[in-house]
């Protein structure tokens, strides 16, 4: 786990401030291991009967990873990347970084499914542009609390990069148009060791896996272009599939989120006899709004989604969309697992209908808005971490307009090979893939079929 780089001007932190950085990881490494010591505690004394829902399997079973393997586009980035870390490693002067960057300076860097939108656009960023992708993450934490690198590319190197690198910066944030996405890959930034760019969207994702070709845009679909030889063995669909596969090369969650998943997955059993199964329908209601601070929540101000009143809206879609796609073991009905930033929420849906369960425990932190201690700030990203997989693991999700579920629905997709993705309150709109309605707005007047 690292902290914030705070050389990346040039400057020399003063002694003070060596200090302080010194005790912040320190209480945040006392605080990991008094978690980890926590929960390692809970399955073996005495409870270790109770399944671990998600031990190794998740690595592994949601995405086919191994498909990947022998594309070319791939094996060419794996040697180029692998090579500017080595060279990171030992300061040499020609490396080339792509950075995500997310910091206080960042202003605004987006709740957690924004992050990874941004994260997986930028992965295809630093394929075509032929950079190592590297994430630089401060705010509220460094990402490594709660994921880290996964199989061959390791991102997490941000505090290996010297000051004394030529840099640029550019912010592009909420940005759907191709006009403001082509400055990253202007020809001026091209000798910049350093491209550090803070992003929100999948906007550029889809920019580059598109199967159109647009005039003065070279970079646009330039990631289908390089996918076409493996394009029968990648069998990459829709643009859930692109986030999905990204996400899955380059994370995985720590194992405090791990042992969290498993902890919060058996508060959602219904008495202690019965069996974990990942046979659920995932609700994800986002109300926004005043979320005040309690002992279950660290509080923020959102913008307004959906409301308390919208219960019912939730539990009618779950049944007559996503429910009834789903085949279930007779005499025991699918059951509905609700993730939400209301507890409230929550605590009246479940008494709607006996489907619906809950995790009574769960801290409510909004990672972008929340503003809480070092302690709280840990627990509250660790459990909307895991939130997010959880709800991944359904094999149908009803929700909000979100980019957390939506998120979350890609990754189920790519593991189950289809989508089963609803919003509540348009649920006679069917099935939908999540990016596809919310990341349009560039004007294809431009482009053409390839």
């Amino acid at each position: 786990m690292h902290l914030p780089d705070m050389t990346r001007s040039g400057k020399t932190p003063n002694a003070p401030f060596r200090w302080r950085k010194s005790f912040l990881l320190f209480s945040i490494g006392c605080f990991g291991l008094l978690l980890l010591t926590t929960h390692l505690g809970y399955f073996d004394q005495g409870k270790g009967t109770k399944s671990n829902f998600f031990d190794e399997e998740f690595d592994t079973s949601h995405t086919p990873r191994g498909r990947i393997a022998g594309c070319s586009w791939y094996e060419q980035y794996l040697r180029l990347h692998k090579d500017n870390i080595e060279k990171l490693r030992r300061g040499d002067s020609d490396v080339k970084l792509l950075v995500y960057e997310c910091h206080p300076s960042t202003v605004a860097c987006g709740g957690l499914g924004d992050r990874l939108s941004g994260m997986a656009s930028l992965f295809y960023v630093s394929v075509v542009l032929g950079r190592a992708f590297v994430v630089d993450q401060s705010m509220p934490l460094p990402l490594n609390v709660t994921l880290v690198p996964n199989s061959d590319i390791n991102w997490d190197v941000s505090a290996l990069i010297l000051p004394t690198y030529s840099s640029a910066s550019v912010k592009l944030i909420d940005k759907f148009d191709l006009t403001a996405v082509n400055k990253i890959f202007g020809a001026d930034l091209s000798s910049k060791n350093v491209l550090r760019v803070s992003m929100n969207r999948f906007f550029t994702g889809m920019s580059l896996w598109s199967k159109l070709k647009c005039e003065n845009r070279w970079f646009f679909g330039s990631m289908h272009r390089k996918n076409e030889p493996c394009e029968l063995k990648l069998n990459l669909q829709t643009p859930s599939d692109y986030f999905a596969l990204a996400f899955d090369l380059l994370f995985k969650p720590t194992v405090e989120v791990r042992l969290r998943m498993n902890e919060l997955s058996q508060s959602l059993l219904s008495s202690k006899t019965e069996t974990v199964s990942k046979n659920y329908v995932g609700v994800h209601a986002r109300l926004g709004g005043t979320v005040q601070r309690t002992t279950e929540s660290a509080g923020w101000q959102d913008p307004e989604r959906d409301s308390l009143s919208d219960t019912k809206q939730f539990i009618q879609c779950a049944h007559d969309r996503a429910f009834t796609l789903l085949p279930s073991t007779p005499g025991e009905p699918m059951p509905f697992f609700v993730f939400s930033d209301s507890e409230e929420f929550k605590k009246r849906i479940s008494l709607e209908d006996s489907l619906v369960r809950y995790a009574n425990d769960t801290y409510l932190f909004h990672i972008d808005r929340s503003r809480a201690s070092l302690t709280t700030t840990v627990r509250g990203t660790i459990d909307a971490t895991a939130d997010l997989l959880l709800l991944s693991q359904a094999r149908c999700i009803v929700a909000s307009y979100s980019t957390f579920s939506g998120a979350a629905s890609s990754l189920l997709r790519f593991r189950e090979g289809k989508s089963c993705f609803f919003h509540a309150k348009s649920c006679d709109k069917g099935n939908i893939d999540f990016w596809e309605q919310t990341e349009k707005g560039f004007d294809l007047s431009e482009c053409e079929n390839v």
